[in-house]
């Protein structure tokens, strides 16, 4: 998996006065990867929830596996520089724990495992 994260500051609005922060996300999956995903049965895991503009965008592993296929971004906006940089954050941890389900189901899904609690 690779991935490669933009920050963004456009104007937007009818005179283009309004700022919006933006992340552009894109994600490089191998095919063994889309076939560990498909194969997990994990398509519509929750990577993050995101609205924009009231509507509800959720981002799901499907939609990585989407873009990623057509070799484009996933844009997401921001109030603020803040919540953007927060927003990234996020996207970091989910596709970090994203690939490690991947590597996983990779390595072969069975097995056991013991520990104390």
């Amino acid at each position: 998996m690779k991935v490669s994260l933009r920050r963004v500051e456009e104007t937007a609005g009818v005179f283009k006065k309004t700022t919006e922060y933006v992340l552009y996300v894109k994600v490089e999956l191998t095919a063994e990867e889309r076939g560990a995903i498909k194969k997990a049965g994990i398509e519509d895991y929750l990577l993050m929830e995101y609205s924009y503009r009231g509507s509800e965008i959720n981002w799901l592993v499907k939609s990585v596996v989407y873009s990623s296929d057509k070799g484009s971004e996933s844009r997401f906006v921001a109030a603020n520089a803040i919540s953007r940089n927060e927003m990234e954050q996020e996207v970091k941890e989910s596709l970090s724990a994203l690939k490690s389900q991947i590597e996983a189901q990779m390595a072969g899904g069975s097995g056991s495992e013991s520990f104390e609690l």
